[in-house]
């Protein structure tokens, strides 16, 4: 019993941190008061639906554009390879960009399957762009790096010049699903805070079970402008993030340069 009401009080707040879920309830509210306020079910109902009916459209426009925009970007940028690399010299400090190709990235760049699977995967190469746009505006070496594994995810973080992670994918506040394997972020509480920035672009709902320790707050010294939520996230929370971060290096690069 314990361990239901505890579930399900997770699944309550996991739904109150989701953008979604907070529209819904939104349209819940003003049907209420619509209702409180006129009486008539009907036209309460329609108000609330015509508000919801717009949100809607515009969010399954940008899914549809992010989704053909990402697919065309990350099969221009990637080809043939994994990794893009925009570092000057091995020594320096960098940042690195890691895509988890969780779902059948076997199937080959062409396959419809693959891009249906990598839906979420490709529409988040749009805020890819706008982060390569918003290391070169502060020029900062970057790294992209796709089909991400277990062992990748090791090897940045055990780096020192690695400065800054962003990691892209499917996941939960607590865990990665690599190429490979659901890799928990439990198991790099053994590093010492060595990043500036961890930002998880990805779910960061609690689960029931397991260790809901993030890696932002297990790896980064700068939490407040990591990126975390506490819920579910999707593409349109990614790129509004992205073109702020871009902004704000913009509006700052114009002030030194006045």
């Amino acid at each position: 019993m314990k361990f239901s009401l505890n579930c399900y009080k997770i699944w309550v707040h996991n739904r109150l941190n989701s953008n979604y879920d907070k529209m819904v309830l939104f349209c819940i509210f003003l049907f209420v008061i619509q209702l409180f306020i006129s009486g008539k079910i009907v036209k309460s109902f329609f108000i609330s639906l015509t508000i919801f009916s717009l949100w809607g459209s515009l969010q399954f426009s940008l899914f549809i554009l992010g989704l053909f925009c990402g697919s065309y970007y990350r099969k221009n940028l990637f080809k043939d390879d994994r990794t893009i690399t925009r570092v000057n010299n091995k020594n320096c400090s960098f940042a690195v960009v890691l895509i988890s190709n969780s779902q059948s990235y076997e199937l080959g760049s062409d396959s419809i399957t693959r891009m249906l699977k990598n839906l979420l995967t490709n529409m988040n190469m749009c805020s890819v762009y706008l982060l390569c746009k918003y290391f070169e505006e502060r020029r900062c070496n970057y790294v992209l790096f796709e089909k991400v594994t277990e062992n990748d995810l090791d090897y940045f973080i055990q780096n020192d010049n690695c400065e800054e992670i962003y990691l892209f994918g499917h996941g939960s506040r607590g865990s990665f699903v690599t190429s490979n394997r659901i890799v928990k972020y439990s198991e790099y509480t053994k590093y010492r805070k060595n990043k500036r920035i961890v930002s998880q672009f990805h779910c960061n709902h609690y689960r029931c079970e397991g260790n809901n320790l993030s890696l932002t707050e297990i790896l980064a010294v700068d939490k407040k402008n990591s990126y975390l939520t506490s819920g579910f996230t999707m593409f349109p929370d990614h790129l509004w993030y992205c073109a702020k971060l871009l902004l704000k290096a913009k509006l700052s690069s114009s002030e030194q340069n006045s």
